[in-house]
Order: C-alpha cells, then sequence, then structure tokens
C-alpha cells in the first residue's frame, strides 16, 4: 500500500515540478490532495494494524498503543485538513512535523529490523519503507513551502 501512495504523490510532485498539471490532477491542490490522500489513508492503517507499530517502537517509549492512536488521529485530521484548501499550510506543516518525529522509528527498522523481537520483514521491504518514509518527508516539505 505505502508503494501505491507513493506514486500517486510522485506523480502530483513531479507535474509541479514539470510547471504543468497533468491529467486528473489538473488542479492547484493536487500536490496538497495527494498527500492528504496519502496521510488519511496512513492513519486508517495505524488504526487498523497498531499491533505492529507497537513491536517496532523502541522498549523506552511508554504507553505506545496510545501513542500510536493519537498519531493515526492527527494522520487522520491532517489527511482531511490537506484536502481542504483554507487548512493546506497548517495541515501541511502536521505532516511535516509527524514525519520527522516518527523518522527515528523508520531508522530504526532499516538498520535494526532484524534483530527486532516479533518483527519479521525482508531486508528490501525494511529498506524501501526508508525510502518511501523519506519521499513522504520530501512531499510534506514541498507542500509547507508551496502553501505559504
Amino acid at each position: 500500500m505505502e508503494i501505491l501512495l507513493f506514486v500517486f504523490i510522485a506523480y502530483g510532485m513531479l507535474s509541479v515540478l514539470a510547471g504543468q498539471q497533468v491529467g486528473w490532477l489538473a488542479s492547484a491542490n493536487h500536490p496538497f490532495l495527494a498527500l492528504g490522500v496519502g496521510f488519511f489513508l496512513m492513519g486508517v492503517e495505524h488504526f487498523v494494524n497498531w499491533r505492529g507499530y507497537d513491536l517496532i517502537m523502541q522498549d523506552w517509549i511508554p504507553a505506545k498503543p496510545t501513542i500510536i492512536r493519537i498519531s493515526a488521529t492527527l494522520r487522520v485530521i491532517g489527511g482531511i485538513g490537506l484536502m481542504i484548501p483554507s487548512w493546506h499550510t497548517g495541515s501541511a506543516h502536521l505532516a511535516l512535523v509527524l514525519y520527522l518525529v516518527v523518522l527515528p522509528v523508520n531508522c530504526r527498522v532499516a538498520f535494526a529490523g532484524d534483530r527486532i523481537e516479533g518483527f519479521e520483514m525482508p531486508a528490501w521491504r525494511r529498506w524501501s519503507r526508508l525510502a518511501l518514509h523519506m519521499g513522504w518527508l520530501a512531499s510534506a516539505f514541498w507542500c509547507c513551502r508551496i502553501g505559504g
């Protein structure tokens, strides 16, 4: 699912960089729409699969299920906000902050995923997850810049 969402947002971002508004995303709002849909869907996914996220977080973090639910809620709200033009800037900043906050977790998965108890994921997927995270982070940063 992450790859499909990233392709969707990359399509929107590349059209902005090319100075064109391509296809069915032909709107000044399409980078926000793309990031918003992805952010919203990842929030829903965090609600559904919260146990997997509990496994990859460091053991010293307290109340991990609560933190995951708060993060999921912020993603859902932020995703909706990115789809509402008057909320673009604030929601893009929320996305940027959340992607920065969870970056250490994705770095841990990439570098030490094979040593996390109860967590199994092939190395190629762990590393592609980190690469996709960096793409989402760049997309949120881009939306902050064009949002004003």
